[in-house]
């Protein structure tokens, strides 16, 4: 039997996949950090180092640059050379964005709410299963 070397791997239908641990970990790292920023763990303008995040997230520093990259293209991170990173500010143009997008899309969502609506739930009646 060969020795894995730090590789995970997966089958399906006959074939081996190897994929390097430090990548899965990496989209790992970077789902979990993005999570704690979008949900404000991490608030706009926190520094923090690679070092304070692998140990955070107890991964290593291949996985850790991964995460960031990703982060960083998303421009969620902004990369301070020699200093570390911080988490990107909101800035006036993302709450425009995001409130342009919502006047797109709910009422697309109120039309198709209205088109599934039934006649007794709309008089004040009891609500009945769809046909």
């Amino acid at each position: 039997m060969t020795e894995d070397r730090g590789h995970n791997r997966a089958s399906g239908s006959g074939t081996v996949l190897e994929v390097p641990s430090a990548t899965l970990k990496g989209n790992l790292a970077y789902d979990l950090l993005r999570r704690e920023i979008i949900s404000c763990r991490f608030l706009p303008g926190t520094r923090f180092t690679e070092a304070e995040l692998m140990e955070r997230l107890d991964i290593g520093k291949a996985s850790c640059r991964i995460a960031l990259q990703r982060l960083i293209q998303d421009g969620v991170v902004v990369s301070m050379p020699r200093h570390g990173y911080r988490v990107a500010p909101i800035t006036v143009k993302d709450v425009e964005e995001v409130f342009a997008l919502r006047l797109v899309l709910e009422p697309l969502a109120a039309r198709g709410a209205a088109g599934r609506i039934n006649r007794a739930l709309a008089t004040g009646g009891t609500p009945r299963a769809p046909t």
